[in-house]
């Protein structure tokens, strides 16, 4: 499964859910035209690993909340990566629900 859309169409929750419900293991990418792009390792539907520029783990999944514009890619591997993230999907995406626009205003990825 690729993924390619915009975070003008699609909601990072709903990817991420979507990810976990089918237990996918790949890389989820997210550009914008200014800053680092994140980086989302998920392994079996579970984000084992999160980086953007000098940042990672969880704040950089909840950061993704905030983010109003960029382009979406999900690239299927398998291939093991150091974790730096522990929580469950679900409770990431409650927080960054809650927490991804102030976060966003606070770090400025």
């Amino acid at each position: 499964m690729s993924l390619i859309g915009s975070l003008e169409e699609v909601k990072v929750g709903d990817v991420l859910r979507l990810l976990a419900a089918g237990r996918k293991s790949g890389s989820l990418t997210v550009e914008r035209s200014a800053g680092p792009p994140a980086a989302l390792y998920l392994q079996k539907g579970a984000i084992v690993h999160a980086s953007c520029g000098s940042l990672a783990g969880e704040h950089v999944v909840l950061q993704l909340f905030g983010w109003r514009e960029g382009q979406i890619s999900f690239v299927p591997d398998d291939r093991p990566v150091p974790p730096n993230v522990n929580r469950s999907v679900e409770a990431l995406i409650a927080d960054g629900l809650k927490l991804g626009e102030s976060l966003h205003k606070v770090f400025a990825l």
